[in-house]
């Protein structure tokens, strides 16, 4: 067996196991959407929890569900209309529809990969406030949520950049390139960076919270900053195992880094290495779909 059959037969398996994974995520999508409607419910009845966190747990769960949906439509999508395209010029609607696929998929991800920053940073604005939060009806939650603005913005500017300096690639090729996360493989190698910074943020933030909390529960001077202080302790317990989880499926996705830095710094035009790289990363949205989807079980149950 030749070079290039070996090379071929490895294409078919990656794109066969690529494929097949991106029909489970897509699966997964729709799961999570059930659960959203099912457990995030009864999660907003807990009142043991603060309203604004109950919102914010809401608010992103409810984005990351539409990863599990969007990416692997998003990249049914792509195939589809990259063959269509070699028969006939794609009209407007159909190149819309797939930039659009892309751009909610993006600001999805994102939220994914800040999920831990935006968690931590809802409970240090809830215990430095402790002891008029337990009937503040802020918009923290709202702010939060703006930070898709900001994705849109990370989006125009990834945008510019392609179209001015990147020279591989069509046009049209650069615009998925900026509007997509695993397009680019410098890009998605600096997500890997962002998901391991987030859980490694949460990690910290909830390993350490409770020696501070023991201090400040025998100085607490009002109900509603013991009510504050006894909150946060009981969701640093329940995030450690999910943050656990996390970081174990960042380890296990090691090899989709390693396939990653390969192609950042050392591609010669493989398409058995570019295969294997759409693989490993469906097979991580895939994962991650499904740690999100125990994620929502678990806090709602408790």
């Amino acid at each position: 067996m030749n070079i290039t059959v070996e090379n071929e037969l490895l294409i078919r398996l990656f794109n066969f196991i690529g494929k097949s994974v991106m029909v489970v995520e897509f699966g997964f999508g729709f799961v999570m959407v059930g659960l959203n409607a099912m457990y995030l419910k009864r999660f907003w009845q807990l009142e043991s929890y603060h309203k604004s966190f109950r919102q914010t747990f809401m608010g992103v769960n409810v984005i990351l569900s539409f990863t599990a949906l969007f990416h692997p439509l998003s990249e049914f999508a792509d195939e589809f209309l990259t063959s269509a395209a070699a028969e006939y010029q794609l009209s407007a609607v159909q190149r819309a529809l797939q930039y659009s696929l892309y751009i909610i998929d993006h600001v999805a991800i994102v939220f994914l990969h800040m999920k831990f920053y935006i968690l931590s940073f809802e409970r240090v604005f809830a215990f430095r406030r402790r002891t008029v939060y337990e009937h503040e009806d802020n918009n923290l939650p709202f702010r939060i949520l703006m930070f898709a603005s900001f994705v849109l913005l990370e989006l125009v500017a990834k945008l510019i950049f392609y179209l001015n300096f990147d020279v591989s690639g069509t046009r049209d090729e650069r615009i998925l390139k900026a509007l997509s996360i695993w397009k680019s493989p410098s890009f998605f190698m600096f997500s890997y960076a962002l998901y391991f910074s987030s859980v490694a943020v949460g990690m910290i933030f909830f390993n350490n919270i409770g020696r501070v909390l023991r201090h400040y529960r025998y100085h607490s001077q009002s109900l509603s900053e013991s009510f504050e202080i006894h909150q946060t302790e009981k969701i640093s317990t329940i995030m450690w195992p999910v943050l656990k989880v996390c970081l174990y499926v960042g380890c296990v996705s090691t090899p989709s880094l390693i396939v990653c830095i390969h192609q950042v710094f050392f591609f010669n035009g493989s398409a058995a290495w570019q295969s294997a790289y759409a693989m490993c990363v469906r097979v991580g949205d895939c994962v991650i779909g499904r740690v999100e989807a125990s994620t929502i079980i678990r806090l709602s149950g408790k």
